[in-house]
């Protein structure tokens, strides 16, 4: 991606779709192997490109910008879902909304 700054596309639809859709499916994994969410905030460190997405999802979670994220909580993607359920319409967005609910449910039994 290069140069490309991510914060640019704030408010694109589609660039919102893309970010719900990337953080299902990071909760989906987390949720599949029962792993710790509190672990998600070492993923800022892979690369440039995946500290930025840890950072667009911060903002559109929080609405703030962070120059330091402390925590970062896959599940907050439900949040936003559930504030905006335009985004189900997105079958991909949807199946694993519904799936990552299922998943939370037979942990917490």
């Amino acid at each position: 991606m290069g140069d490309c700054k991510l914060e640019k596309f704030r408010g694109n639809s589609s660039f919102k779709s893309s970010l719900v859709l990337f953080w299902l499916k990071i909760d989906n994994v987390y949720l599949k192997h029962r792993w710790n969410h509190s672990y998600s905030q070492d993923l800022a460190g892979l690369s440039n490109t995946v500290n930025q997405l840890v950072n667009e999802f911060n903002f559109l979670a929080t609405k703030k910008d962070q120059k330091i994220i402390e925590y970062v909580d896959p599940d907050w993607v439900n949040a936003i879902i559930e504030k905006d359920t335009a985004l189900l319409k997105n079958t991909q967005i949807k199946k694993l909304y519904f799936e990552n609910r299922l998943l939370k449910k037979s942990i917490h039994k």
